[in-house]
């Protein structure tokens, strides 16, 4: 039987029920409306461009006897689940607390024009909303979010600029791995939820981050911050050539098909771009397995072995490992391939993470530079195995 669709009336659920001590205790987010220029962020820079424009964050705050407090919000593609019926619950997560809501809300106003200028909008919980509508008056859009999950972090520092430079990058790394293994959590206990809690794609999946600073004479500010600059712009920051768009073509009319490995690297590329090292490893080596063991069983065929033999070859005679330390310099001939020694050992790196993740084994750090590099390793990898051989025009002999 098809899937059956009506038009469905939806609106905000009318819950104004307070906000729990404990959330507003350990968060200022519960306790006000913060004003945002949806034009204006806060994104992390290149060092070159850091020292460039040496770019000032929050002079006016001065710090508390040698300390900042800062609270940061990420909001989630999806609903994670109440807990006890009730929409704000604090989670503990490698001993820091996480504040979870799915009542916070966005409310846009302004003339607005194209470019994004004349706009502002304010973020808050909830029950913020009917006072913001009677101070701000007609003209508020309110939009709901799905979950928002915020933490509180603290730094000694001289001046906010040194305290953002120094840390934010490492505790927007450690809140996006708490919400990794929150949702992973959430997931495996409530089997009843009606919305997909999939996982979410690592820093870049969060085009937004709000940040409050807490200073001297409890004075506060806040803004928006994003993961990069090209999640933070008003349009897309990657272009395809024109030269490229035929081939574009192509592939989406079925006339050409992306191989395994093409597929394979690419998703590397993401994951990487997305600080997921550990996804984007396991796609490296399925790139450098496919292709090499397609190479090596075409070097098999033109020298008689038969394909039912090569469908009942043994496993471990063509692991990755198999592979790449033997039968490589077997079909080709290695001196011919650029950086051979440094590409492979990047590779055999990448084999060695691999393990660690499948076998569930204390793993070594995988740095994002690292990870890049045995992506380029692997890609040129690729590319010396489809230079055509001088015997790869031979026609096979079957063998019996």
């Amino acid at each position: 039987m098809p899937d059956k669709f009506m038009f469905v009336s939806m609106r905000m659920i009318e819950d104004d029920s307070p906000v729990d001590a404990d959330a507003l205790e350990g968060s200022a987010f519960f306790d006000s409306a913060m004003s945002f220029d949806p034009s204006v962020w806060v994104a992390e820079a290149g060092e070159h461009a850091w020292e460039l424009h040496q770019t000032r964050v929050w002079d006016e705050i001065e710090h508390q006897d040698g300390h900042f407090v800062f609270d940061i919000g990420i909001p989630l593609p999806f609903f994670l689940p109440t807990i006890d019926k009730k929409c704000e619950y604090a989670l503990e997560v490698s001993g820091r607390r996480y504040i979870v809501s799915n009542r916070m809300v966005q409310c846009f106003e302004g003339a607005g024009k194209t470019d994004g200028s004349f706009t502002q909008y304010f973020l808050t919980h909830r029950v913020g909303v009917p006072e913001l509508i009677k101070t701000r008056g007609v003209g508020l859009h309110v939009l709901p979010l799905k979950t928002f999950i915020c933490a509180r972090f603290e730094c000694g520092a001289a001046s906010a600029t040194e305290a953002i430079r120094d840390n934010f990058s490492a505790w927007r790394n450690e809140l996006v791995s708490a919400i990794e293994r929150i949702v992973e959590a959430m997931r495996h206990f409530a089997t009843d939820a009606p919305t997909p809690m999939p996982p979410v794609p690592g820093i870049t999946a969060y085009s937004v981050m709000w940040v409050v600073i807490h200073g001297a004479n409890r004075k506060r500010a806040f803004r928006q911050f994003s993961a990069s600059m090209g999640a933070a712009a008003l349009r897309s920051m990657a272009n395809i050539d024109s030269s490229m768009r035929p081939k574009l073509e192509a592939v989406l009319a079925g006339i050409d098909v992306l191989t395994t490995e093409t597929v394979a690297l690419a998703l590397a590329r993401s994951f990487s771009l997305s600080h997921h090292a550990d996804l984007a490893i396991v796609q490296i080596c399925i790139a450098c397995e496919v292709a090499l063991t397609r190479a090596y069983h075409a070097f098999l065929r033109l020298r008689g072995v038969s394909q039912r033999k090569l469908d009942d070859m043994p496993y471990d005679v063509a692991t990755l490992a198999a592979l790449l330390g033997v039968h490589l310099y077997t079909i080709r001939d290695v001196s011919k391939f650029p950086n051979s020694s440094e590409r492979l050992g990047r590779l055999k790196w990448a084999r060695d993470r691999r393990n660690e993740i499948a076998h569930g084994k204390s793993r070594a750090p995988m740095p994002k530079r690292d990870v890049d590099m045995a992506i380029d390793a692997a890609a040129a990898l690729i590319a010396f195995l489809n230079v055509p051989t001088e015997d790869s025009s031979a026609t096979p002999i079957e063998s019996v």
